[in-house]
Protein backbone atom coordinates (compact mmCIF):
# COMPACT_ATOMS: atom_id res chain seq x y z
CA UNK A 1 0.00 0.00 0.00
CA UNK A 2 1.37 3.56 -0.86
CA UNK A 3 2.02 5.72 1.82
CA UNK A 4 0.89 8.92 -0.28
CA UNK A 5 -1.89 9.76 2.53
CA UNK A 6 -1.44 9.39 6.08
CA UNK A 7 -2.98 12.44 8.11
CA UNK A 8 -5.00 13.06 11.40
CA UNK A 9 -8.51 14.30 10.93
CA UNK A 10 -11.31 15.59 13.02
CA UNK A 11 -13.98 13.57 12.70
CA UNK A 12 -17.92 15.03 12.50
CA UNK A 13 -20.40 11.69 12.07
CA UNK A 14 -23.52 11.93 14.16
CA UNK A 15 -22.06 13.97 16.45
CA UNK A 16 -18.97 12.02 18.09
CA UNK A 17 -16.24 14.59 17.27
CA UNK A 18 -12.87 12.99 17.99
CA UNK A 19 -9.69 12.08 15.73
CA UNK A 20 -9.32 9.30 13.20
CA UNK A 21 -6.71 8.62 10.84
CA UNK A 22 -7.16 7.13 7.39
CA UNK A 23 -4.46 6.18 5.23
CA UNK A 24 -5.20 5.43 1.31
CA UNK A 25 -3.63 3.54 -1.16
CA UNK A 26 -2.91 5.15 -4.32
CA UNK A 27 -3.59 3.46 -6.72
CA UNK A 28 -7.80 2.79 -7.58
CA UNK A 29 -9.34 -0.01 -6.21
CA UNK A 30 -10.41 -2.76 -9.19
CA UNK A 31 -13.49 -4.88 -9.64
CA UNK A 32 -13.56 -8.45 -8.34
CA UNK A 33 -14.75 -9.68 -11.78
CA UNK A 34 -12.77 -8.36 -14.33
CA UNK A 35 -9.72 -6.11 -12.57
CA UNK A 36 -11.10 -2.78 -14.12
CA UNK A 37 -10.90 0.37 -11.69
CA UNK A 38 -13.67 1.57 -10.26
CA UNK A 39 -13.23 5.16 -8.73
CA UNK A 40 -12.48 3.99 -5.01
CA UNK A 41 -9.63 3.53 -3.00
CA UNK A 42 -8.86 1.16 -0.21
CA UNK A 43 -7.79 2.41 3.11
CA UNK A 44 -7.02 1.62 6.38
CA UNK A 45 -9.34 3.36 8.62
CA UNK A 46 -8.34 3.75 12.05
CA UNK A 47 -10.49 4.89 15.79
CA UNK A 48 -9.08 5.12 18.15
CA UNK A 49 -7.33 1.59 18.87
CA UNK A 50 -9.36 0.24 16.02
CA UNK A 51 -8.31 -0.39 12.64
CA UNK A 52 -10.39 -1.60 9.63
CA UNK A 53 -9.99 -1.86 6.18
CA UNK A 54 -12.46 0.59 4.42
CA UNK A 55 -12.66 2.40 1.21
CA UNK A 56 -11.83 6.18 0.05
CA UNK A 57 -14.88 7.77 -2.30
CA UNK A 58 -12.70 10.93 -3.43
CA UNK A 59 -14.33 14.62 -4.63
CA UNK A 60 -12.49 16.56 -7.10
CA UNK A 61 -12.44 20.34 -7.95
CA UNK A 62 -15.16 19.75 -10.72
CA UNK A 63 -17.45 17.24 -8.39
CA UNK A 64 -16.85 18.40 -4.85
CA UNK A 65 -18.34 16.66 -1.42
CA UNK A 66 -19.48 18.95 1.02
CA UNK A 67 -20.11 18.29 4.48
CA UNK A 68 -23.70 18.60 3.78
CA UNK A 69 -23.59 16.17 0.88
CA UNK A 70 -21.70 13.32 3.93
CA UNK A 71 -24.56 14.49 6.14
CA UNK A 72 -27.18 13.68 3.97
CA UNK A 73 -25.24 10.34 2.85
CA UNK A 74 -25.13 9.56 6.46
CA UNK A 75 -28.65 9.28 6.85
CA UNK A 76 -29.73 7.17 4.85
CA UNK A 77 -26.90 4.55 6.80
CA UNK A 78 -29.80 2.59 8.32
CA UNK A 79 -31.15 1.51 4.84
CA UNK A 80 -29.53 -1.62 3.43
CA UNK A 81 -29.10 -0.73 0.46
CA UNK A 82 -27.15 2.86 1.28
CA UNK A 83 -23.59 2.58 0.82
CA UNK A 84 -22.70 3.00 4.16
CA UNK A 85 -20.68 6.28 5.02
CA UNK A 86 -18.31 6.36 7.61
CA UNK A 87 -16.75 9.38 7.95
CA UNK A 88 -15.74 12.63 6.00
CA UNK A 89 -12.54 14.65 5.21
CA UNK A 90 -10.46 17.21 3.89
CA UNK A 91 -7.15 15.72 2.08
CA UNK A 92 -4.07 17.85 1.70
CA UNK A 93 -5.66 20.16 -1.33
CA UNK A 94 -8.93 21.15 0.34
CA UNK A 95 -10.91 18.21 -1.69
CA UNK A 96 -13.91 16.51 0.62
CA UNK A 97 -13.71 12.94 0.83
CA UNK A 98 -15.94 10.00 2.09
CA UNK A 99 -14.40 6.88 4.04
CA UNK A 100 -16.82 4.12 3.15
CA UNK A 101 -17.70 0.49 3.63
CA UNK A 102 -15.54 -1.57 1.53
CA UNK A 103 -17.27 -3.12 -1.58
CA UNK A 104 -16.30 -5.86 -4.70
CA UNK A 105 -16.80 -3.15 -7.52
CA UNK A 106 -19.08 -2.09 -9.91
CA UNK A 107 -22.81 -2.76 -10.50
CA UNK A 108 -21.71 -2.89 -14.49
CA UNK A 109 -18.83 -4.92 -14.01
CA UNK A 110 -20.91 -7.25 -12.60
CA UNK A 111 -23.53 -7.46 -15.18
CA UNK A 112 -20.40 -7.48 -18.13
CA UNK A 113 -19.37 -10.41 -15.96
CA UNK A 114 -22.71 -12.36 -16.63
CA UNK A 115 -23.28 -11.64 -20.22
CA UNK A 116 -19.73 -13.45 -20.77
CA UNK A 117 -20.14 -16.16 -18.91
CA UNK A 118 -23.53 -16.75 -20.78
CA UNK A 119 -21.49 -15.99 -24.22
CA UNK A 120 -18.73 -18.85 -23.29
CA UNK A 121 -21.46 -20.92 -21.66
CA UNK A 122 -24.76 -20.39 -23.07
CA UNK A 123 -26.57 -22.92 -21.04
CA UNK A 124 -25.03 -20.83 -17.71
CA UNK A 125 -27.64 -18.59 -15.64
CA UNK A 126 -26.97 -14.88 -16.98
CA UNK A 127 -29.79 -11.80 -16.16
CA UNK A 128 -33.09 -12.80 -18.02
CA UNK A 129 -34.75 -16.69 -19.07
CA UNK A 130 -34.93 -17.17 -22.88
CA UNK A 131 -38.57 -16.10 -22.96
CA UNK A 132 -37.23 -12.43 -21.26
CA UNK A 133 -38.39 -12.74 -17.74
CA UNK A 134 -36.09 -11.71 -15.50
CA UNK A 135 -33.98 -14.14 -13.27
CA UNK A 136 -34.17 -14.16 -9.44
CA UNK A 137 -30.50 -12.42 -8.79
CA UNK A 138 -31.30 -9.41 -11.14
CA UNK A 139 -34.65 -9.10 -9.51
CA UNK A 140 -33.66 -8.52 -6.57
CA UNK A 141 -31.26 -6.08 -7.38
CA UNK A 142 -33.59 -4.05 -8.82
CA UNK A 143 -35.85 -4.32 -6.05
CA UNK A 144 -33.44 -2.95 -3.92
CA UNK A 145 -32.90 -0.30 -6.21
CA UNK A 146 -36.60 0.40 -6.14
CA UNK A 147 -36.45 0.30 -2.28
CA UNK A 148 -33.33 2.64 -1.82
CA UNK A 149 -35.36 4.97 -4.12
CA UNK A 150 -38.21 4.92 -2.00
CA UNK A 151 -36.56 5.68 0.87
CA UNK A 152 -34.42 9.06 -0.73
CA UNK A 153 -37.95 10.50 -2.03
CA UNK A 154 -39.72 9.79 1.50
CA UNK A 155 -36.81 12.03 2.94
CA UNK A 156 -37.89 14.35 0.25
CA UNK A 157 -34.42 14.42 -1.77
CA UNK A 158 -34.27 14.42 -5.43
CA UNK A 159 -31.83 12.51 -6.79
CA UNK A 160 -31.35 14.19 -10.60
CA UNK A 161 -29.39 11.98 -12.14
CA UNK A 162 -29.39 7.98 -10.64
CA UNK A 163 -26.81 6.21 -13.28
CA UNK A 164 -25.32 2.98 -13.22
CA UNK A 165 -21.91 5.19 -12.38
CA UNK A 166 -24.05 5.62 -8.87
CA UNK A 167 -24.49 1.43 -8.14
CA UNK A 168 -22.30 -1.16 -6.59
CA UNK A 169 -21.87 -4.18 -5.25
CA UNK A 170 -21.12 -5.97 -2.36
CA UNK A 171 -20.91 -9.56 -2.17
CA UNK A 172 -23.07 -11.06 1.43
CA UNK A 173 -23.37 -14.93 1.89
CA UNK A 174 -22.07 -15.33 -1.56
CA UNK A 175 -24.72 -13.04 -3.08
CA UNK A 176 -24.78 -9.38 -4.85
CA UNK A 177 -25.81 -7.23 -2.23
CA UNK A 178 -26.46 -3.59 -4.24
CA UNK A 179 -24.78 -0.34 -2.47
CA UNK A 180 -26.16 3.06 -4.51
CA UNK A 181 -23.60 6.17 -3.97
CA UNK A 182 -25.71 8.93 -4.99
CA UNK A 183 -23.91 11.93 -6.81
CA UNK A 184 -25.68 14.97 -7.05
CA UNK A 185 -28.75 14.84 -4.99
CA UNK A 186 -31.02 17.79 -3.99
CA UNK A 187 -33.59 18.49 -1.82
CA UNK A 188 -37.53 19.25 -2.33
CA UNK A 189 -39.83 16.81 -4.78
CA UNK A 190 -42.21 17.50 -7.19
CA UNK A 191 -44.57 14.91 -8.91
CA UNK A 192 -42.00 16.03 -11.96
CA UNK A 193 -39.35 14.88 -10.27
CA UNK A 194 -40.71 11.96 -8.49
CA UNK A 195 -41.22 10.60 -12.26
CA UNK A 196 -38.00 11.81 -13.21
CA UNK A 197 -36.35 9.48 -10.42
CA UNK A 198 -38.48 6.37 -11.49
CA UNK A 199 -37.66 6.90 -15.13
CA UNK A 200 -34.05 6.75 -14.35
CA UNK A 201 -34.46 3.49 -12.79
CA UNK A 202 -36.20 1.89 -15.46
CA UNK A 203 -33.07 3.22 -17.86
CA UNK A 204 -31.23 1.05 -15.83
CA UNK A 205 -33.45 -2.05 -16.28
CA UNK A 206 -33.33 -1.19 -20.08
CA UNK A 207 -29.30 -1.03 -19.86
CA UNK A 208 -29.58 -4.73 -18.91
CA UNK A 209 -32.49 -5.65 -21.08
CA UNK A 210 -29.90 -4.29 -24.02
CA UNK A 211 -26.54 -5.73 -22.67
CA UNK A 212 -28.44 -9.14 -22.87
CA UNK A 213 -30.27 -8.55 -25.77
CA UNK A 214 -33.44 -9.36 -24.31
CA UNK A 215 -36.82 -8.55 -24.56
CA UNK A 216 -39.15 -7.90 -21.13
CA UNK A 217 -42.02 -10.75 -21.31
CA UNK A 218 -45.35 -9.83 -20.41
CA UNK A 219 -44.91 -10.67 -16.37
CA UNK A 220 -41.83 -8.70 -16.75
CA UNK A 221 -42.80 -6.19 -19.08
CA UNK A 222 -45.47 -5.42 -16.44
CA UNK A 223 -43.42 -5.51 -13.23
CA UNK A 224 -41.30 -2.80 -15.55
CA UNK A 225 -44.77 -0.64 -15.95
CA UNK A 226 -45.24 -0.75 -12.48
CA UNK A 227 -42.52 0.56 -10.89
CA UNK A 228 -43.27 4.08 -9.85
CA UNK A 229 -47.02 3.30 -9.18
CA UNK A 230 -46.37 0.98 -6.14
CA UNK A 231 -47.59 1.81 -2.71
CA UNK A 232 -47.27 0.05 1.02
CA UNK A 233 -50.18 -1.28 -0.22
CA UNK A 234 -49.27 -2.79 -3.25
CA UNK A 235 -45.62 -3.15 -3.07
CA UNK A 236 -43.34 -4.48 -5.87
CA UNK A 237 -42.06 -7.10 -3.61
CA UNK A 238 -45.25 -9.52 -4.01
CA UNK A 239 -45.42 -8.49 -7.71
CA UNK A 240 -46.94 -11.63 -10.08
CA UNK A 241 -44.03 -11.91 -12.58
CA UNK A 242 -42.57 -14.30 -10.07
CA UNK A 243 -45.61 -16.62 -8.85
CA UNK A 244 -45.48 -20.01 -9.10
CA UNK A 245 -48.78 -21.69 -10.38
CA UNK A 246 -48.92 -22.21 -6.24
CA UNK A 247 -48.57 -18.70 -5.38
CA UNK A 248 -51.53 -17.85 -7.98
CA UNK A 249 -53.64 -21.03 -6.94
CA UNK A 250 -53.34 -19.79 -3.34
CA UNK A 251 -53.81 -15.62 -4.61
CA UNK A 252 -57.72 -17.09 -5.93
CA UNK A 253 -58.28 -18.51 -2.60
CA UNK A 254 -57.33 -15.72 -0.95
CA UNK A 255 -59.73 -13.22 -3.16
CA UNK A 256 -62.62 -15.63 -1.93
CA UNK A 257 -61.62 -15.37 1.78
CA UNK A 258 -61.83 -11.11 1.78
CA UNK A 259 -64.86 -9.24 2.15
CA UNK A 260 -66.62 -10.14 -0.92
CA UNK A 261 -68.35 -6.46 -1.32
CA UNK A 262 -65.01 -4.72 -1.28
CA UNK A 263 -63.71 -7.45 -3.79
CA UNK A 264 -66.46 -7.13 -6.23
CA UNK A 265 -65.72 -3.63 -6.38
CA UNK A 266 -61.95 -4.76 -6.94
CA UNK A 267 -62.53 -7.32 -9.43
CA UNK A 268 -64.78 -4.79 -11.21
CA UNK A 269 -61.96 -2.08 -11.45
CA UNK A 270 -59.55 -4.37 -12.81
CA UNK A 271 -61.23 -4.55 -15.93
CA UNK A 272 -61.06 -8.69 -16.22
CA UNK A 273 -64.12 -9.50 -18.14
CA UNK A 274 -65.55 -13.32 -19.20
CA UNK A 275 -62.92 -14.51 -21.55
CA UNK A 276 -65.11 -15.00 -24.98
CA UNK A 277 -64.42 -16.26 -28.72
CA UNK A 278 -65.91 -14.83 -31.62
CA UNK A 279 -68.67 -12.66 -29.09
CA UNK A 280 -69.63 -16.16 -26.67
CA UNK A 281 -67.99 -17.32 -23.82
CA UNK A 282 -65.23 -19.31 -24.77
CA UNK A 283 -66.26 -23.16 -25.49
CA UNK A 284 -64.24 -24.58 -22.44
CA UNK A 285 -65.76 -22.50 -20.12
CA UNK A 286 -69.30 -22.84 -20.79
CA UNK A 287 -68.73 -27.07 -20.93
CA UNK A 288 -67.56 -26.35 -17.68
CA UNK A 289 -70.55 -24.02 -16.67
CA UNK A 290 -73.17 -26.69 -18.34
CA UNK A 291 -71.27 -29.34 -16.11
CA UNK A 292 -71.61 -27.14 -12.74
CA UNK A 293 -74.70 -28.53 -11.25
CA UNK A 294 -74.49 -26.50 -8.01
CA UNK A 295 -73.53 -22.89 -8.49
CA UNK A 296 -74.87 -19.99 -10.26
CA UNK A 297 -72.63 -17.85 -12.65
CA UNK A 298 -73.57 -14.49 -14.21
CA UNK A 299 -71.79 -13.85 -17.66
CA UNK A 300 -71.94 -10.33 -16.81
CA UNK A 301 -70.39 -10.24 -13.67
CA UNK A 302 -66.48 -10.09 -13.19
CA UNK A 303 -66.56 -11.02 -9.98
CA UNK A 304 -68.76 -14.46 -11.17
CA UNK A 305 -65.81 -15.43 -13.07
CA UNK A 306 -62.93 -15.05 -10.80
CA UNK A 307 -65.01 -17.34 -8.31
CA UNK A 308 -65.67 -19.79 -10.95
CA UNK A 309 -61.49 -19.64 -11.35
CA UNK A 310 -61.04 -20.42 -7.98
CA UNK A 311 -64.00 -23.13 -7.19
CA UNK A 312 -62.44 -25.25 -11.16
CA UNK A 313 -58.92 -24.58 -9.19
CA UNK A 314 -60.05 -25.64 -6.37
CA UNK A 315 -61.95 -28.75 -6.82
CA UNK A 316 -61.57 -29.43 -10.49
CA UNK A 317 -64.94 -30.52 -11.31
CA UNK A 318 -64.90 -30.20 -15.16
CA UNK A 319 -66.46 -32.86 -18.01
CA UNK A 320 -64.05 -35.36 -19.33
CA UNK A 321 -63.53 -33.88 -22.44
CA UNK A 322 -62.27 -31.09 -20.52
CA UNK A 323 -59.89 -32.83 -18.10
CA UNK A 324 -58.76 -34.84 -21.10
CA UNK A 325 -57.70 -31.29 -22.77
CA UNK A 326 -55.74 -29.28 -19.28
CA UNK A 327 -55.30 -32.46 -17.04
CA UNK A 328 -55.31 -31.17 -13.48
CA UNK A 329 -55.81 -27.77 -11.95
CA UNK A 330 -52.59 -26.15 -12.98
CA UNK A 331 -53.84 -26.33 -16.55
CA UNK A 332 -56.80 -24.72 -16.00
CA UNK A 333 -54.36 -22.15 -14.25
CA UNK A 334 -52.52 -21.88 -17.91
CA UNK A 335 -55.71 -21.29 -19.71
CA UNK A 336 -56.99 -18.71 -17.49
CA UNK A 337 -53.63 -16.70 -18.84
CA UNK A 338 -54.20 -18.07 -22.01
CA UNK A 339 -57.21 -16.43 -22.37
CA UNK A 340 -56.56 -12.87 -20.00
CA UNK A 341 -52.82 -12.90 -20.34
CA UNK A 342 -52.42 -9.78 -17.92
CA UNK A 343 -54.96 -11.69 -15.58
CA UNK A 344 -52.39 -11.89 -12.44
CA UNK A 345 -51.41 -8.39 -13.12
CA UNK A 346 -54.63 -6.43 -12.96
CA UNK A 347 -56.08 -8.09 -10.18
CA UNK A 348 -52.97 -7.45 -8.25
CA UNK A 349 -51.89 -3.95 -9.15
CA UNK A 350 -55.88 -3.25 -8.15
CA UNK A 351 -56.39 -5.46 -5.24
CA UNK A 352 -52.95 -5.88 -3.63
CA UNK A 353 -50.76 -9.01 -2.31
CA UNK A 354 -53.74 -9.41 0.44
CA UNK A 355 -51.62 -12.01 3.17
CA UNK A 356 -49.98 -13.96 -0.08
CA UNK A 357 -46.09 -13.60 0.99
CA UNK A 358 -42.83 -14.63 -0.47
Amino acid sequence: MEENHWETFRGIDFGVAGEFKVKVEDEEARNRTDSTTFGLHQCVYTVGPVESQKMVKKGSLGNQISKEQFVFLASLNKHPNAFFVENYYMDGDGIGCLVVESLNGRFQSWLNYQVDTKNKQPSAPTLFTADGRMLPTLRTIILSLCSFVEHVLEKRWYPRHLTMDDLYLKMMNNQPTLKVLMSDVIQGTTPTRIASVWNHVKEIITHCCTLDNATLSGDSSSFYDFIGRQSKRVPLETYPDAWSYADKSAYLLLIMQEEMVMMKRYVQASGIVWPTEDGLIQPMLQLILDHDKTSTYDTDVPWDYIRLCRNVNKKFDVPKSVKAVIKDHIGFLKKMEEWTPMIWANLYETIGPLSLRR
